[in-house]
């Protein structure tokens, strides 16, 4: 008995490294790529242009928070409960009800922005080259909603092949879409611009769902339906109480990530203007804003690619050993895995200390980038805690703890953003950047002694 305990332990362990290895390649090819994409990109539009790009980024977090994030979260867990209990008739229907929620809200979500889109640019953004970009953002969330409902099933089940392939075939699909219209506009002589980003934002979104969607339905017989009122009746029930569950589940996470989505997007768009009080004009100041945030930024999260690859492995563990009521395996999981990316994080503080000037000019040819670089090398360790933190909180189904965290903590860079950046500039934001992730970092410690799990 004891023997065979150390066999499924030892089988458990091998499967979580297996899956964080192979997730870990695969993002460290599409952060790859992503670099390659930016640099182009980054010579295509220049670093203002960047700016501008990159204000994007957290209205469509925002977007995706209310009507994907949540569910596909929802799912990864729900999946990871039923795993051991063989029924898959439920994880099927788990993910047919959650991508029916997700879709009815992404449709929702595309309408609205698509229509108040001139809106946000002129009156919100005070950037008119917002207006088609939001336009064309507007038109992915059904497709992502298809591809994250997808990717969260076989989360939960453990299958990191498909949803990390699905994430690389995007990647490819959004580069080569848009080197390829950028050629075709310059030979025809027309005027290229940030749009051109957008549209292949798009299609590789279109290229990853529609993947994964047919690897889901290859050989796989289509469930059949009776007719019958008493079959019609049972199956409303059945999918009345899915959809209970995955929202019961999703909303918090929803909350949580909307609310930050939209604290985010505040900072976005008052960190430039911030700049702009601090003695920059714009253009200088959405060139600061792009040299941090679309250079800087994506530089020190690609290492980071590792603790993202196991916090995806960790969640559907964490669920499904606190399912078996296997306490002690899943301390012991949590500990060792904090341990790791902590450490993993000051070995990043360290080489970017070191070497962060180099590498913002050898990758960018900006001297910028490389100072930005060293001063925000010091939140790599509490950045990496954080993500692993946030994942186990998500695992035992403490959201509502996780959102309480995380308001804090954006709240308190806010607050960095407005007051102090007008007199420290960007070094105000760095400072706020370093306070805020070791609060989060307390706080998501905080809630696991709460649950008298560390």
């Amino acid at each position: 008995m004891y023997s065979s305990s150390i066999t499924s332990l030892s089988k458990e362990t091998k499967l979580f490294l297996e899956n964080t290895i192979f997730l870990t390649i695969t993002g460290f090819l599409n952060r790859f790529l992503g670099f390659y994409y930016r640099i182009f990109l980054n010579k295509k539009i220049g670093s203002a242009g960047m700016g501008i790009y990159q204000q994007i980024f957290p209205l469509t977090a925002l977007c995706h928070a209310f009507a994907i994030g949540g569910i596909t979260v929802a799912i990864s867990k729900l999946v990871s409960e039923y795993t051991r209990k063989e029924q898959d008739k439920y994880q099927r229907q788990l993910l047919s009800t959650g991508f029916f929620l997700s879709f009815l809200f992404s449709v929702f979500t595309g309408v609205i922005l698509y229509h108040t889109s001139y809106f946000l640019a002129v009156n919100i953004y005070k950037e008119p080259q917002l207006y088609p970009l939001f336009q064309l953002l507007s038109l992915s969330f059904p497709f992502s909603a298809l591809h994250a409902c997808i990717c969260g099933y076989y989360y939960g089940q453990k299958k990191m092949l498909l949803p990390s392939l699905s994430m690389l075939l995007e990647q490819l699909a959004r580069i080569f879409s848009i080197m390829l219209i950028f050629r075709i506009f310059e030979a025809c002589h027309k005027p290229t611009g940030i749009h051109i980003a957008l549209i292949g934002s798009l299609i590789g979104e279109m290229v990853s769902s529609l993947f994964m969607a047919t690897c889901y339905f290859y050989g796989r017989k289509l469930p059949k339906y009776s007719f019958r009122l008493h079959t019609i009746t049972k199956h409303i029930q059945r999918k009345f109480t899915l959809s209970k569950s995955i929202l019961t589940l999703s909303i918090p996470v929803s909350s949580n990530r909307f609310v930050l989505s939209l604290l985010q997007s505040a900072e976005a768009l008052l960190l430039p203007m911030a700049l702009v009080s601090f003695g920059f004009n714009k253009s200088q100041a959405l060139s600061l804003y792009g040299a941090f945030a679309a250079m800087a930024l994506p530089v020190l999260l690609f290492p980071t690619t590792l603790i993202n690859s196991m916090a995806t492995v960790l969640l559907p563990s964490v669920s499904e050993q606190q399912a078996l009521g296997n306490g002690a395996k899943l301390t012991q999981l949590m500990q060792k895995s904090l341990f790791l990316s902590f450490l993993f994080g000051c070995g990043l503080n360290f080489i970017f200390l070191c070497f962060g000037k180099w590498i913002g000019l050898f990758l960018f040819s900006d001297a910028v980038c490389g100072n930005y670089l060293q001063k925000i090398a010091f939140i790599a360790p509490f950045l990496c805690a954080s993500t692993t933190l946030e994942s186990i909180l998500n695992g035992l189904g403490k959201m509502a703890g996780c959102f309480f965290s995380n308001l804090c903590s954006i709240f308190l860079r806010l607050v960095f953003v407005v007051f102090v950046m007008p007199k420290l500039g960007m070094n105000g934001y760095f400072i706020g950047l370093l306070t805020s992730q070791i609060l989060l970092c307390l706080l998501h410690l905080r809630n696991l002694k709460k649950a008298s799990l560390l």
